[in-house]
């Protein structure tokens, strides 16, 4: 079978095991049937997640310009505490903003080989960790946006990592 499209961001699913979904352009393409089995990939071309275009992908899906411009790829997106939402000042668009920034988020601790801080949206649990790699999270703080959740992330980053170590994560041990 041939299958063909943009490689989106993979959905996954909580059960055991895991189920994981490539999506490619909207098309599920169930992965753990392919456990175990050859498969082969070819790029044929970018696309930009946000405008669509055949450019060469900077970041996150982006081109360079959606990087720097688009609100779902800006500085707070990254940084939770630099959230500027609710106060009512927009970043780059206000009323996506608000949408991504001015709900419930979840400050959390992950085994990802070593333990670290983060922080996801309260509709994310578990997406947010399973994307991550790790095999166990603890909730420890629920917020009512985002920047409440980046300054708890920004205080326990002074104990506790906020990136993943993927060496260890993948040595398991």
């Amino acid at each position: 079978m041939i299958f063909k499209g943009q490689v989106l961001k993979m959905s996954t699913q909580y059960d055991t095991p895991i189920q994981y979904s490539l999506n490619l352009s909207g098309d599920l393409l169930q992965m753990n049937q392919l456990f175990n089995r050859k498969i082969h990939i070819k790029h044929i071309g970018y696309q930009c997640v946000n405008c669509g275009i055949d450019q060469k992908i900077f970041r996150m899906g982006f081109c360079k310009k959606c990087f720097f411009e688009s609100p779902y790829a800006s500085e707070s997106i990254i940084r939770p505490e630099l959230s500027t939402a609710h106060l009512g000042d927009e970043e780059r668009d206000l009323e996506v903003e608000k949408e991504i920034q001015l709900v419930p988020h979840i400050v959390y601790l992950a085994y990802t080989g070593d333990i670290k801080v983060g922080v996801t949206r309260e509709k994310q649990v578990p997406t947010r960790w399973i994307d991550q790699g790790a095999t166990f999270a603890l909730e420890i703080a629920k917020t009512n946006n985002r920047y409440e959740a980046g300054m708890i992330e920004v205080a326990m980053k002074e104990h506790v990592a906020d990136k993943t170590n993927w060496r260890k994560m993948l040595q398991d041990e």
